[in-house]
Formats: C-alpha cells, sequence, structure tokens
C-alpha cells in the first residue's frame, strides 16, 4: 500500500506543543513577574512606581509586560514550529528554519493582519498577546504538518551548485515550493472564511464561534462551568486556556453587574493559583509526595503560584499529557466552582463586588473581592477541598512516576553495557529523551550524595586456599532512594561526563585508608585492602600525592593498600604509566591488575614486573568448569604468575567446584560470591574476622 504524505507527520505533534510551551515559560515568568510588579495594589507603592524619575519605574514594567505577554502568541507560534521540526526532522542545525519562517507568515495571515482587526487604520496589536493563541497553535501545528506533508509530496534531489552556495543555501531553496504552497492554502482558507462569514480572519472567526456559545446561554451557572470546563480542557493538551479564551472572558465575564457568575468570582474562588486551582496541587504534592524531585520542583514553584502565576508547575511537572493529573486538574475547578457557587447562592458569602488584579494573593483576594472575611473563609474552605480532592491522584502518580522512573534506568543501564560491550563510546547525559532526563539528573543527585557524604563503600572479601580471609576489595555502592543501589559502572561513568570522577575516587580513597587500620587490627598487616581507579584519575596530577598523604596521615602500613586498575589502562601512555607505578610501590602501596587477559598489552605490563597480582577476568572464570579452553588460559596465566613473581586472583567464584578447579590449577586466592557478598565494614569484620576463619556462603 503506497504510503500516505501525512503518515507520522501528527505524531510529534503533542510533544511540540509541550516543548514550545516550555520554551516560552522564560516569557510567561519575566512578564508575569513584571506584570505582578505593575499592579501590587498599595497605594504608596502605586504613588512611588508612577512618580520617582517621572515615573520611570511604571514605564519599564510596562514595557517588559508589553515585550512579554504582550507577544506571547508569537513567540509561541516561533517555539511550536521550532520544536515540530526537531522532533520530527532531529538537530539538522538548518530544518528548523524554513518552518519557522513559513509559520510565521501563516500567522499573520490567521490574525488578519493585512486586512482585519484594524483600529483608525492601524493593526490592533493586541492580538499579538494571549488574545491571538488559537491563530497561533493553528499555524504553528498546521502549518508544519502542512510544509512536512509538501516537502515530502515534490521529494526532489536537494542540492544546487554555484559559487558561494552552502548547505545553508541548499535547504532554503529546496524549501521554496513547499512553503508557497503552505501560504497559499493559508491565504485561500482564510480567502473563504472572509467571503462566507464576513469576518475579517480565522482568529475574528473562532471568538465570534465562542462569543455565539455564551451567546445563547445567559450568565448563570452552567455557563460559568462551561467556560471553566472548557479552560480545562485546553490546558489538559498544553493549550493555554485561559490566554485562548482571553477575549471572550473580557466580553462575557469581566463586567461586576451584580450576578454570581464573573471572571473575578472564577479567578479568586476557582482558580486559586492559577488554572487546575493548581495552589492546591502544591500543598497536596509537599504534605503527600514522597518524590523528592517533585516536592523540590513544587517548593520553587510556590512562590509564582501565590501570585496565580503556575506556568512553571504545570510545564514543568508535567500536568500537559499526563492523564492521573489531569483528571483532576480538570475536576477540582468544576467542583469548588459549584461549591462557590452555592455558598453565594444561599448567602454564606456575598457576591463579588470589586474587580481586582490577577496576581493578587488566595486570601487577600477573596477578602477584597466581596469586602468580607467571609470571602476569604471560602476560598481556604474550597483549598480544603481541592487538596483532598488531589491526594489519592498524587499518591497514584507517585507510584506510576516510580514505575516508569525503573524502567527508565532499566534502559540507561542497558545502553551502557551495550557501549561496553560494543566498545562504541557513549555519553549517556547527551542522550535524548527519558534516557539522557534521567543521566542528568543522576548527576545532580550524585553530587548532593557526595556534599552529604552519603556515597557507601561495601567490602567484598578476598580469601587464600587455606580458607583464611587474607584480603577484601573496597567497592562503590550508591543507594539511591529511589532506584537503590545504582550500578557501579553507572556511577563512575556518570561521574565522568559531569567533571566529578576525581571527587568521587578521592573520597573512595579517603573513605577506605581510613578503614585500613581497623581491617589490619584485625587480620593481621599481611591483609590488603584493594582499591578501584580509573584511567583520567590515574593521571590525574593530584592523584599520587594525594594517596601518599593519606598515607602518612593514616599511619598506614607497607603494602596494605592495593591500587587496582583495570586493563584499559594498557592503551595509555607507557613511559608516564611507568613512573607513576614507581611512586606508587615507593609510596608502599601494592599494584594489581584487573580483568587480566591474555591480551598483548596485558603481558607487556607483565614483562615490566609492575604488578603484584593480576586478577583474571571473570568471563573466564565463571567459564572454566565447563570450558577447557578457560581452563587453559587460567593455567597459562598460573603459569606465568610463577615465573614473573606475581599473585593471581580469581574472581566470581561462586562453586566448591569452581574453587576446586582452581586450587588444583595453582591458583591460591578467591574472591566471589563463594566466599560472600560486599558487605559494610562492620559487617565484614563480624562475618569474617573470627580467626579469619572463612564466612557463610550466600544462599
Amino acid at each position: 500500500m503506497k504510503k500516505s504524505i501525512f503518515e507520522g507527520l501528527l505524531q510529534p505533534v503533542p510533544q511540540a506543543i509541550r516543548d514550545g510551551l516550555v520554551m516560552v515559560i522564560q516569557i510567561l515568568m519575566i512578564g508575569s513577574f513584571a506584570c505582578l510588579l505593575e499592579n501590587i495594589q498599595l497605594p504608596f507603592y502605586q504613588h512611588f512606581i508612577h512618580t520617582f524619575a517621572g515615573g520611570t519605574i511604571y514605564e519599564v514594567l510596562a514595557f517588559v509586560v508589553s515585550a512579554t505577554l504582550g507577544m506571547l502568541s508569537l513567540y509561541t507560534t516561533v517555539s511550536i514550529s521550532f520544536c515540530y521540526a526537531r522532533v520530527l526532522n532531529g538537530e539538522n542545525k538548518f530544518s528548523s528554519f524554513p518552518y519557522v519562517a513559513t509559520v510565521l507568515a501563516c500567522f499573520f495571515i490567521m490574525i488578519g493582519f493585512f486586512e482585519g482587526n484594524m483600529t483608525d487604520g492601524l493593526f490592533n496589536i493586541s492580538m499579538f498577546s494571549g488574545r491571538g493563541m488559537f491563530a497561533a497553535l493553528l499555524s504553528a501545528i498546521g502549518g508544519s504538518v502542512l510544509f512536512s506533508a509538501f516537502c515530502r509530496l515534490f521529494k526532489t534531489k536537494r542540492t544546487f551548485y554555484a559559487d558561494g552556495t552552502d548547505s545553508a543555501f541548499n535547504f532554503t531553496v529546496s524549501s521554496l515550493l513547499p512553503a508557497a504552497c503552505v501560504i497559499v492554502v493559508f491565504c485561500l482558507v482564510n480567502y473563504v472564511i472572509i467571503v462566507v462569514t464576513g469576518k475579517t480572519c480565522i482568529q475574528d472567526l473562532f471568538v465570534a464561534a465562542m462569543n455565539r456559545i455564551f451567546d445563547n446561554m445567559e450568565r448563570s451557572y452552567l455557563s460559568g462551568l462551561l467556560f471553566i470546563l472548557m479552560s480545562q480542557l485546553m490546558w489538559s493538551v498544553g493549550i493555554h486556556g485561559s490566554n485562548l479564551l482571553e477575549q471572550v472572558a473580557a466580553e462575557k465575564f469581566t463586567e461586576i453587574n451584580g450576578s454570581i457568575v464573573s471572571k473575578s468570582f472564577m479567578d479568586n474562588f476557582v482558580l486559586m493559583g492559577g488554572s487546575g486551582t493548581t495552589l492546591a496541587l502544591v500543598i497536596a504534592i509537599i504534605l503527600f509526595s514522597k518524590r523528592k524531585t517533585t516536592k523540590r520542583l513544587s517548593l520553587m514553584s510556590t512562590g509564582p503560584i501565590i501570585f496565580n502565576i503556575n506556568e512553571l508547575l504545570v510545564f514543568g511537572l508535567p500536568i500537559v499529557y499526563n492523564v492521573l493529573l489531569i483528571i483532576p486538574f480538570v475536576l477540582v475547578p468544576l467542583i469548588i466552582y459549584t461549591t462557590s457557587y452555592l455558598a453565594v447562592k444561599l448567602g454564606l458569602v456575598g457576591v463579588t463586588v470589586n474587580q481586582i488584579h490577577w496576581t493578587t494573593p488566595f486570601i487577600l483576594s477573596g477578602y477584597q473581592t466581596t469586602g468580607s472575611f467571609s470571602g476569604s473563609l471560602l476560598q481556604i474552605v474550597n483549598l480544603f477541598i481541592a487538596v483532598l480532592i488531589y491526594r489519592p491522584f498524587i499518591l497514584m502518580y507517585d507510584k506510576k512516576s516510580v514505575l516508569t522512573n525503573l524502567t527508565n534506568m532499566r534502559n540507561l543501564i542497558d545502553t551502557l553495557k551495550q557501549s561496553e560491550t560494543s566498545l562504541v563510546p557513549v555519553t549517556l547525559t547527551d542522550l535524548k529523551g527519558p534516557a539522557g532526563m534521567l543521566a542528568k539528573s543522576l548527576v545532580n543527585e550524585l553530587r548532593a550524595a557526595l556534599g552529604r557524604k552519603d556515597v557507601k563503600l561495601k567490602y567484598q572479601p578476598q580469601y587464600d586456599k587455606n580458607n583464611k580471609c587474607v584480603g577484601a576489595e573496597a567497592l562503590l555502592r550508591w543507594e539511591h532512594p529511589v532506584y537503590g543501589f545504582i550500578y557501579p559502572p553507572l556511577v563512575a561513568k556518570i561521574a565522568a561526563e559531569s567533571g566529578i570522577l576525581w571527587d568521587l575516587e578521592k573520597y573512595i580513597i579517603n573513605k577506605s585508608v581510613q578503614a585500613l587500620p581497623e581491617f589490619t587490627s584485625v587480620f593481621g598487616d599481611d591483609f590488603k585492602l584493594s582499591v578501584n581507579t580509573t584511567v583520567s584519575t590515574f593521571y590525574n596530577p593530584m592523584f599520587v600525592p594525594y594517596v601518599k598523604k593519606m598515607i602518612e596521615n593514616c599511619h598506614i602500613k607497607k603494602d596494605t593498600l592495593c591500587i587496582e586498575i583495570t586493563e584499559e589502562m594498557s592503551f595509555c601512555k607507557s613511559e608516564k604509566a611507568d613512573e607513576i607505578f614507581r611512586e606508587l610501590h615507593s609510596a608502599g602501596c601494592r599494584l594489581a591488575l584487573d580483568d587480566f587477559s591474555m591480551g598483548h598489552t596485558s603481558l607487556k605490563y607483565l614483562q615490566k614486573n609492575q604488578f603484584d597480582f593480576v586478577k583474571i577476568d571473570g568471563s573466564i572464570i565463571k567459564d572454566c568448569v565447563e570450558n577447557q579452553r578457560s581452563r587453559d588460559i587460567i593455567s597459562s596465566i598460573i603459569y606465568l604468575s610463577k615465573s614473573l613473581h606475581f599473585n593471581v586472583v580469581a574472581e566470581y567464584v561462586e562453586t566448591e567446584k569452581e574453587k576446586d578447579l582452581l586450587l588444583n590449577l595453582g591458583c591460591w586466592i578467591y574472591q566471589g560470591y563463594l566466599y560472600g557478598k560486599a558487605v559494610s565494614l562492620e559487617e565484614f569484620i563480624k562475618m569474617h574476622g573470627m580467626n579469619g576463619s572463612r564466612g557463610k556462603k550466600l544462599q
């Protein structure tokens, strides 16, 4: 079947809307705060901003509001079309610009810039504000989808050869015909609307349609309920309902004429904290949520929400396209609208008599709009009801978020393991989607955990052929409050990508060296504690001095600290490595080569007698009982150890059969679950410290 030119073009729409609206949050926040500062209803304050320096403060605030909220539809058009192109076409640096240029032309057509919406012969610039949001969304989405469809329809070879041409020129020229077609389509549609309806543009038609709905309804409980419902439903799909219905609200509900339902009534008794009664949502999250990240975002949003500025929470949480939160987001305003209407209808609270600014805080707004403390009391009751309604949804959201996060964590770990297996490097914090967001979040949390010293070390025992505990390996264990113990290579990877690996490894060295005297006091001076070191730390000029300093400060006995280096080190500059090895040996450290195999580079290190211990690659040990070649490799390594005078340690020893086979082959030091898992220092001494006897096997 032939593929439709529209196939797959609608899929990016939800993400483009959400991302595009997130991109304009800074504009919304700046404009909202400027609007707040402009409208603080204190007489002395208003006198000050209007008179100081000739009213300069007031003028500056007015300019900021005009440049932000006054142009909101224009910013939204650009951001959504830009995000649509990025979602559909990836990171091509030229792909977004033809979309944006085309969609802007469509937006100007939609708002009647050229022939409609004129006041005294001049264009009504207020159409660039929230009033023009319908045209902005229609242009951004409709124009972007059509542009993509025409690009597919006219797909030809897009390279033009001429002096001075480059990729930007080629991409732009190839977009000429699709862009022209989109603009013509919008012009034709707008022309038909003008001819058939007599309206000046699609934006005017939308406003007229909304007005027609409410024209046939008196200002009553039902009309107010419908207005609240429509606004909340628009918010739930990423459309700023308050802005989209701004013109309807201004014409139908702004005037206070003694009726119960008015814009002031809805703003102050229903939309406390903004659409969705988000003040109640913030309180519910703080009281009932167990997720620290959600609570942190809510606390950050509290200040703006007090003044009914809720975009940070709505798009940051997010609520948009989030079913569990959309349900109460729509339901709560409808319920407390009803309770408020009944309270006024029954005479418990007076009708609104004052039109106050939308940024007036909760409780104060209830008093000012009714002229009575009963208005404030009604707000408190409504808020209590709203918090109770939000509570079960917050608990369900927490549970679902944990399951989603665990899935994202598994995917992130799988990505890292695939990279380790294929030897294809990956930067986890640069990944797109949930995996990349999780990696970035883990970086921040790891940095905080290090600051709190909340990263732990566990110690896995090493036994000799006489069942005596002769050493241990210090292993990093970071227990996350949501994900549990994080895969250690993942911790090292994100630490390296974020530039805190040295801080992490310095912390590990510090904790290990401080624990060594306690180990040797129980197990004797022959006991050794191994600490893993990565390539970047090994070559860090501060590494060797820091190790020496720790050995001196903690009075560590010679040859009890073992620096364990992975075979990855063999790919580094050998002359520099030799110098570092000599310095570590002279400081009294032993050296171990981890994950040893029979590769050429590993043998090259053994040639220079740099290592005191070699730890055989765990994959060889795991396979030794069933695989004769694995046994031959182990036997060859042991033969080399006797010739070159180094000791062999077998990791991942899990069964008596493996241990007996290794013993027969001549390997006399073992580490693995047969002897114990990694445990805390206190547990280690309790389990393995009685006369150096063998700990319990893992069941």
